[in-house]
């Protein structure tokens, strides 16, 4: 199974998360960890997972221009999910931009191998609140267990 796992980041938190979810998944599958603007058009990508970070109230804008500018049909059988991380007490104050991505790769062609995912920060530029980087993980490497026999590569 070939995995992309794209991140933007602001403060090195969202990519924190990404590379510990990159090496979790590296057991069972070829990950390729790429920042969105490294990635071109996929190819050969069985599981997509976009991370983006959330701060203030702004939002990240890389990783859905990049969604927005591949081609229809792009992620035809693509498994994809999208994943955020914010400052936990503002975990009910936002509406997440991750299923604005999430739509956006549906309309591409992917299918979700799981709903968007929000994960939390201890304060407001970081660090990762304690458990999420674990959660993460388990987030990630369940959706290989789905898609694919559980055995390492």
């Amino acid at each position: 199974m070939n995995v992309w796992v794209l991140y933007e980041s602001r403060l090195g938190n969202t990519a924190q998360l990404a590379e510990a979810m990159a090496q979790a998944m590296s057991q069972w599958a070829r990950v390729r960890l790429l920042t969105v603007n490294q990635a071109d058009t996929p190819s050969g990508v069985h599981l997509l997972l976009i991370g983006i970070p959330s701060h203030r109230h702004s939002r990240p804008n890389g990783a859905l221009d990049w969604v927005r500018r591949l081609p229809s049909g792009a992620l035809t059988g693509v498994w994809v999910s999208v994943f955020e991380i914010r400052y936990e007490p503002l975990r009910w104050l936002q509406v997440s931009p991750t299923w604005k991505i999430g739509r956006a790769l549906l309309r591409r062609g992917g299918r979700y191998a799981a709903p968007p995912e929000c994960f939390f920060l201890a304060g407001h530029e970081g660090p990762i609140a304690e458990g999420e980087i674990q959660r993460g993980c388990a987030w990630a490497t369940q959706m290989i267990h789905k898609l694919s026999p559980v055995s390492p590569k």
